[in-house]
């Protein structure tokens, strides 16, 4: 099984992932939900895919995460640890011990001395009209999924969608699930193939 992280664990670790492994957090949740609050430093499950992070190949990498450990999170930790559960399953054996599972961005948001959420600010010009691009602001709101879910430290404030909008969110996740289920059985039936028939993952 993965491995679960606190919270608490995650803050203490970036503060010494100088002097040790670097430390990949991977926000697993929908667009939407990034576009309200992340942890600082969180990439998304689409940027992970789009990088050669994952890859063991040393001619597509610098090296630099040969140690690193990688930390998946959501909302209270059920859809990353599936995402969890097939990145392992997938990058296995090269990411074996490495991969772990955050209890959500709700429990993060009870760390005393955790670094705010942030979220991402509209692009704005220079006085020579030139883009200064997106930046990251602190912001004390968090998505949940609606009242009975508004659990989140008393600093900050639970945010969740629209009746009409959380419709289309609920499909998106649903089409989500489907495709990662599709993903890991492929991986699954690969890992099983005899030897010089697996196919690499990409």
């Amino acid at each position: 099984d993965v491995p679960t992280m606190t919270s608490q664990e995650l803050v203490l670790a970036k503060q010494q992932q100088q002097r040790h492994r670097s430390i990949i957090l991977v926000d697993v949740r929908t667009p939407e939900e990034r576009t309200v609050s992340m942890i600082p430093d969180a990439i998304s499950l689409e940027e992970l895919h789009s990088s050669t992070t994952l890859h063991a190949d040393k001619d597509e990498t610098d090296g630099d995460n040969d140690d690193a450990i990688l930390v998946t999170y959501c909302t209270v930790g059920y859809r990353s640890g599936r995402e969890a559960r097939r990145l392992l399953d997938e990058y296995s054996p090269e990411w074996k011990g490495r991969i772990y599972n955050l209890d959500g961005i709700l429990a993060y948001t009870f760390v005393e001395g955790a670094p705010p959420l942030v979220t991402t600010t509209s692009s704005s010009s220079t006085t020579d009209g030139k883009e200064k691009g997106l930046a990251l602001a602190p912001t004390n709101k968090v998505h949940t999924y609606g009242p009975t879910w508004d659990c989140a430290a008393p600093d900050y404030q639970a945010v969740w969608f629209e009746k009409t909008s959380f419709v289309g969110h609920a499909f998106q996740t649903i089409c989500l699930s489907i495709v990662r289920a599709v993903q890991h059985q492929c991986c699954s039936c690969f890992c099983c193939c005899p030897s010089g028939t697996r196919r690499s993952p990409h």
